[in-house]
This record gives structure tokens, sequence and C-alpha cells, in this order.
């Protein structure tokens, strides 16, 4: 995996508290068993948790629009070594594009083949995967597609509708790459998490906090466009194809 990609998904693994071995997560909840109340609920409890597993309802909706609509999206992601994102969709073709100051890598997917691209001064090398899911981006492209964070929404959910305890969440607006955003701010135990998602269901910003510190901006969108020209679901011009073992 290129080296920007290995830091997001560390820092993505580090927000769930999970081994390198697992699937990197930026959401999840502590792993720690939550403690359900035995107490008496008030009245004026209820309401709120009620209200707030309205809004995470809402908010994990507009989360999986995504997966249906077109658009074009440029990110820039934080850390020792912040590289420019772009994710490309026009159902069911997707791009993913990573790129550094030495360097840019690509998924391409077709509706039926999946291509892992190196860009080189030299000519262009494309591996052809099974799925998206065995390429080397596959991980990243659930925490830009918003699957990883759907998820975890609704994990919340249970947790609020479940009677959990030691839970905070609230919600939020904001602007990234001049499209208004609804964001959610959850918190249990030492694990901190910010979700932003446009009216569109993309995912806008992410950032997280663990070990009870304050929130680092994982990755942000800069730039929003609905104008996805076909050709750039094309394998690069004169690419060497070879099948991935």
């Amino acid at each position: 995996m290129p080296i920007g990609l290995v830091a997001i998904a560390g820092a993505a693994l580090a927000a769930c508290g999970s081994s390198p071995s697992s699937s990197p997560t930026t959401v999840k909840p502590s792993s720690s068993t939550p403690t359900t109340t035995h107490s008496t609920t008030s009245t004026t409890a209820a309401k709120k948790s009620s209200s707030t597993s309205s809004k995470l309802t809402q908010f994990a909706g507009d989360v999986a629009k995504e997966s249906k609509a077109t658009f074009k999206l440029t990110y820039k992601t934080f850390g020792t070594t912040p590289v420019t994102l772009t994710l490309e969709q026009l159902p069911p073709d997707q791009a993913f594009i990573e790129t550094s100051s030495d360097s840019t890598f690509e998924m391409l997917y077709n509706g039926s083949k999946t291509y892992y691209c190196t860009l080189l001064s030299t000519g262009s090398v494309c591996e052809q995967y099974t799925s998206k899911s065995a390429t080397p981006l596959s991980d990243l492209i659930d925490i830009y597609s918003g699957a990883d964070e759907l998820s975890a929404i609704r994990s919340w959910e249970t947790y609020v509708t479940s009677g959990i305890n030691g839970y905070k969440v609230s919600f939020s607006t904001a602007t990234f790459g001049g499209q208004s955003s609804q964001c959610v701010t959850w918190s249990y135990q030492t694990t901190t998490v910010k979700y932003c998602v446009t009216k569109s269901g993309v995912l806008a910003y992410d950032a997280a906090g663990t070990g009870g510190k304050a929130l680092e901006p994982v990755f942000e969108l800069i730039g929003y466009s609905t104008s996805v020209p076909a050709p750039d679901f094309a394998l690069p011009k004169g690419a060497t194809v070879t099948t991935a073992s």
C-alpha cells in the first residue's frame, strides 16, 4: 500500500483501537463492553434518547446516499505524510486516486472489472483484480465511501436505544469544499470521533481522538463537483496490464 494510504489507515486504526491486522475503521466506539443502566429512566431522559436516536438515523440515511450518487470529490489528508485523494463515481463506475509529490496510484472499477494502477513517468502499470475488496486500496475505499462510518453510526444508535451509560453525542453544521454539511460528534469512554456529511450524502470530514486526546482531523473535503467525465474511468493510455497473483 502507498505510504500516504498507510498513514491514513493508521489513523483510522488508532481511532478504534484495533490491531494493524484488523479492518481499519475510523468510527467504532471503544471495544470494551458498555454497561446498561438499570435505574428508572426519567421522561425527559427518554425523550432526549429518542431525539438523539432519530437524529442518528437521519444522519445514517444521509451517509447511505453516497453509494448511489454521482460526484467528483477531492480530499486533503492530515498527518506526517499528507496526500491529495480524489474519489469519482458515476454508478457503477468508480475511481479512487491518490496523488503525492512523487507518485500517483489509482483504483478503477468499471462495473465488472477492477484495476489498481501505478502511474509512472515511463508508463503506467495496472493489475487486474477479482474485486475492489482485493486491491491495496480496499480499506481506504470503505472509509471514504462512508461504509465504515455508516456501520459505526448504526452501532451508536444501538448504544442510545439500549440505554447505555457514558456516551456523549452532539450535532452541528459546517461547510467543506463549498458544501453545507451536517456533523455528529460521538464520545464514549476515551474515544471521540466526528463525522460531517453533505446533503447529498458525501462524507466531508473525519476526525478522531483516542486515549482522551483532543480531536485530530484525518481528512477533509476540499472540492466537490457533480460533473464526472466518463473517460476518467478508462485505463491510462498505453498502460501495461497484468493479472494480480
